[in-house]
């Protein structure tokens, strides 16, 4: 459980791997939100050596108790903002530095990939930003996004740049 700086409580899922390659990601699952699945993925990434937080959209509208498989996110999903994502975005990337320093990606798989990339454009000073069939399309509240939103992403900070390479040697 995470606490956003506007006061959300929201779920999150911390896969620590064995051996940890100094790199962590926070794993945006798809329209679902955090569900059994979007754990075993990040234990997956884990395998892998990233230390891999996901975590939950809904906290805001649905709480921050554990949702099964048969939950519909429809209500939710409706009332979603994408400031609100980064917010609870913002603060997942404050706790994995906290708990493993260095370099932090954002992993997201369809419209969490669409939060992704558009968190690249939002001055987390990510180390980079990764987006599997990414939704940019209306999401919840809030248009979509413009076509030129990409142009505005901003990753891989002088900091970060030469630990990546060192980790990709």
């Amino acid at each position: 459980m995470l606490t956003a700086e506007d006061g959300n409580r929201f779920a999150a899922y911390l896969a620590t791997p064995e051996h940890p390659a100094g790199v962590s990601a926070v794993l945006l699952p798809d329209v679902n939100g955090l569900r059994p699945f979007s754990a075993e993925m990040a234990l997956r990434f884990a395998e892998t050596g990233l230390t891999t937080l996901a975590i939950d959209y809904y906290g805001r509208t649905a709480g921050s108790e554990p949702r099964d498989d048969d939950y519909d996110t429809g209500p939710d999903r409706d009332q979603l903002r994408r400031q609100d994502v980064l917010a609870d975005l913002a603060t997942s990337v404050r706790y994995l530095r906290e708990q493993a320093p260095g370099p932090v990606l954002v992993i997201g798989f369809c419209l969490g990939g669409g939060m992704a990339l558009y968190a690249g454009t939002a001055g987390l000073n990510l180390a980079g930003v990764i987006a599997f069939y990414p939704w940019t399309g209306v999401t919840g509240q809030d248009p979509a996004l413009p076509l030129d939103f990409a142009a505005f992403i901003r990753c891989r900070s002088e900091e970060h740049t030469s630990e990546l390479q060192s980790h990709h040697d």
